[in-house]
């Protein structure tokens, strides 16, 4: 998994620098202390993780979170833990507080992989009568029954419930395979 620091502390990007370069199947593609350049690095490549100071001189971290969106598995590393709450509204990933222990760090990772586990099953998961999806960042059951129409729309489908309307990472060939009820 392709990680980015920001912090604005050099010992602790050195410290989970060194975690990452210690750790199996992790790499280290861009750590800085300057928030701007993180959020442009963000916008312009493919990363799995980030590793978030929250007070930074700058931008806070939790502005920087208002500003790359929840499309990536967010660790907050600070001193402080009272901003925790706040991170899990910005659906982070978990909560490091420093000093920063190995044994913690491979505890993130670990719910870093969980989560990656349950988000990327893009197929969807049946069982008697209901099938989960993934929507917005977020495993969803749908009852078959409560199903009114699915709309492909390229690489995603829209499925309209009596309740809502749910898109999802997929097309309709997947869904077809997978689901016990035929797609006309």
């Amino acid at each position: 998994m392709k990680c980015v620091i920001l912090d604005d502390e050099p010992l602790a990007v050195e410290l989970i620098s060194k975690y990452i370069g210690d750790t199996e199947n992790l790499s280290l593609s861009f750590a800085s202390t300057d928030a701007f350049a993180v959020i442009q690095f963000i916008q312009k490549n493919e990363v799995d993780i980030v590793f978030l100071d929250v007070q930074m001189p700058e931008l806070s971290g939790i502005q920087v979170l208002k500003i790359i969106g929840d499309r990536y598995n967010v660790i907050l590393t600070t001193a402080y833990a009272e901003y925790a709450l706040e991170g899990y509204e910005y659906n982070i990933t978990d909560y490091l507080l420093k000093p920063i222990t190995y044994e913690r760090f491979l505890k993130a990772i670990q719910k870093v992989s969980a989560a990656n586990a349950a988000i990327n099953h893009k197929t969807p998961v049946i069982d008697d009568g209901y099938i989960f999806i993934k929507t917005d960042s977020k495993m969803v059951k749908v009852n078959l029954n409560e199903i009114l129409f699915v709309e492909g729309l390229k690489d995603y489908i829209s499925i309209q419930t009596i309740k809502e309307k749910l898109i999802t990472l997929q097309n309709l060939k997947n869904l077809e395979q997978h689901c016990p009820i035929k797609i006309l």
